[in-house]
């Protein structure tokens, strides 16, 4: 989340607000990209307005790098790339689950129930009619 941000998810905050495909396609022309392109975990991560944003920015990078895959760009953006991989070669978290379970803890994290977890209330919200 957006208090979880290590030195290394700040870095990845700026390459990706540096990259031009980027930096007008999800950031669009309002400066969000250059004070995205400078985010610094101690300085930006506490500030709910640029946390967000920055959180926002590696959860749609993440989606797009597997392909719109949701449940692998949500786990990537969790658990890392690993088991980002698995679900999107098994096209399914639920196909994936037996090798996420089987995967030594570093690399497992919260993989086996996060995404689906976070998706499950993001449908629940909807429902209500509250996001």
């Amino acid at each position: 989340g957006i208090g979880q941000f290590t030195r290394v998810g700040a870095a990845e905050v700026r390459r990706i607000a540096d990259l031009p495909s980027w930096a007008t396609r999800y950031t669009g022309e309002s400066g969000l990209q250059q004070s995205l392109a400078v985010f610094d975990k101690d300085r930006d991560a506490a500030e709910p307005d640029k946390a967000i944003e920055a959180a926002a920015l590696l959860l749609a990078y993440n989606i797009d790098k597997r392909g719109g895959n949701i449940e692998a760009g949500v786990t990537e953006y969790n658990a890392g790339g690993v088991p980002a991989r698995l679900i999107e070669s098994a096209g399914s978290h639920a196909a994936a689950l037996p090798a996420i379970q089987a995967l030594p803890a570093n690399q497992r994290s919260q993989a086996d129930t996060y995404a689906p977890n976070v998706l499950a209330r993001a449908e629940y919200w909807r429902g209500e009619g509250v996001a």
